[in-house]
């Protein structure tokens, strides 16, 4: 027997991180955002690119990742209209708590194959946000319809997505050091790659999260930010930055996930190189050629069919052609899928001058232009664990000081939004530590036949007193 046609229960998925993810079938529009292409292609991105080739279990995809940031965005915006029941706060939550749902589901839509990897390879900065927006404000695309359908704006989610939204403790629920993007990547991460760096007491974060301002008109709703209880939420925030921490020290940047990236950085160089000149081998797909030569930036439905499926087709045709002219290209395809060792190390100091490093760089452009960029990669990896204002500028520089605690820092309050909140590099010695603390891993790997080469580079430069900028011709 049917079921009656009023009945729905919704939709369950099970994780492995948060068990049961439940969507209610008030928030149908949610399940219907699930099945649009555009977000059943991140079944074909995996979250961590090429990770898996040094951690095997980082397989997971960006479509799992997505759901586990709904999940707790979700359990946010409940906890906190829970705390403040009949408040302006729950007012808002309730007005606004679909365009926050919808972006924390899609916030990720816009990534490339191999996620930031390939963002690395063009050049292009945080692209995949740019296409985010684009996707979801496509007047064509299956999750304008849907938004539309629901009476949602698709603007409200781009706007959540883009830091442009009108009320800051909502948008911090999506975007901020203390969002559910955050919270989910680094437990997520940390299982599927087998460690416990990124462990972390989440339901402490959730059970400490409230309302407060650092504004000087703290009346206003539109400034007021999402922030920890300061009786209990300060060690749980920073064993939440110190998990980001040591999960980009020992995973993120781990020195054989970067020697892959750099293997693939390098392949995707060099067939773009062949790309604009038409020479890559000819059943390579059209869209792949496309894809190359516009660096990415291919119309809404070309990109919904790029994933890393058709991608890992492409390699492996590369590594078979057989010319003379796809011998490096056909090199690194093999030793990408294979897992050989096609690029070396050079020696080099990871605290290389900034200086030194720019002129470097320069050289090796121009003495090995006859390579291109292809055949070597000087990896220039950095990250701050924690991003806010150090506290000794308060007094210096009142103004900017305030301007960045409104922007970056994390709050601790007593979850009153008409009394201040404070910083939390203002209490915290870890804090205060972390953010001076910027961490420069500088690797230079490269073709083996070019080694004697580059080392001499390399010595010259960092030996040399010269500062000039050599001209890229």
């Amino acid at each position: 027997m049917s079921a009656p046609p009023y009945y729905n229960r919704g939709r369950v998925f099970r994780d492995p991180v948060h068990g049961l993810i439940p969507i209610n079938n008030k928030d149908g529009f949610l399940t219907e955002l699930i099945d649009t292409p555009e977000f059943q292609r991140l079944h074909r991105v995996r979250q961590l690119g090429v990770a898996s080739l040094t951690f095997p279990g980082t397989d997971h995809s960006r479509f799992c990742h997505s759901l586990g940031v709904l999940h707790i965005a979700c359990r946010i915006l409940e906890l906190l209209r829970s705390r403040y029941p009949d408040s302006v706060v729950s007012n808002q939550i309730d007005s606004h708590n679909q365009s926050i749902k919808a972006a924390a589901l899609l916030h990720d839509i816009g990534h490339g194959p191999f996620s930031h990897l390939m963002e690395r390879a063009f050049d292009v900065g945080k692209d995949h946000e740019e296409r985010t927006k684009t996707m979801i404000s496509h007047p064509t695309g299956g999750i304008y319809r849907v938004l539309n359908s629901a009476g949602i704006d698709p603007k409200k989610a781009a706007e959540v997505i883009d830091h442009k939204f009108q009320f800051l403790f909502l948008q911090d629920i999506v975007s901020s050091q203390l969002d559910a993007d955050r919270m989910d990547y680094l437990i997520r991460d940390s299982h599927f790659a087998g460690v416990n760096y990124g462990v972390f007491d989440l339901e402490w974060i959730l059970n400490s999260l409230c309302v407060g301002s650092y504004a000087d008109h703290d009346g206003d709703p539109h400034l007021w930010r999402l922030c920890l209880d300061n009786k209990r939420g300060l060690q749980a925030a920073e064993q939440l930055i110190l998990a980001r921490q040591h999960m980009s020290l020992q995973v993120y940047y781990h020195k054989s996930t970067r020697r892959w990236e750099a293997v693939f950085l390098c392949l995707i160089r060099e067939a773009e190189r062949l790309a604009l000149q038409d020479d890559l081998p000819d059943q390579t797909p059209e869209l792949v050629k496309t894809y190359l030569k516009d660096k990415g930036r291919v119309n809404h439905d070309q990109f919904l069919r790029m994933d890393e499926a058709l991608m890992v087709h492409a390699f492996s045709i590369w590594r078979d052609a057989p010319a003379t002219k796809h011998r490096w290209l056909a090199n690194l395809a093999s030793g990408f899928l294979d897992r050989k060792k096609v690029l070396i190390r050079v020696e080099m100091p990871e605290d290389i001058p900034a200086d030194k490093e720019a002129i470097l760089r320069e050289r090796l452009k121009t003495e090995l232009k006859e390579h291109g960029n292809s055949h070597w990669e000087l990896d220039a990896g950095e990250f701050t664990p924690y991003k806010g204002p150090n506290p000794t500028t308060k007094k210096t520089d009142k103004e900017g000081y305030t301007d960045s605690v409104l922007a970056n820092s994390i709050l601790l309050s007593n979850g009153k939004t008409n009394e201040q909140a404070t910083p939390v590099a203002e209490v915290s010695k870890i804090f205060q530590t972390l953010i001076d603390h910027r961490f420069r891993l500088r690797r230079l790997y490269c073709d083996a036949s070019l080694k004697n080469e580059i080392d001499k580079i390399v010595k010259d430069t960092l030996t040399s007193s010269q500062l000039d900028l050599p001209l890229t011709p």
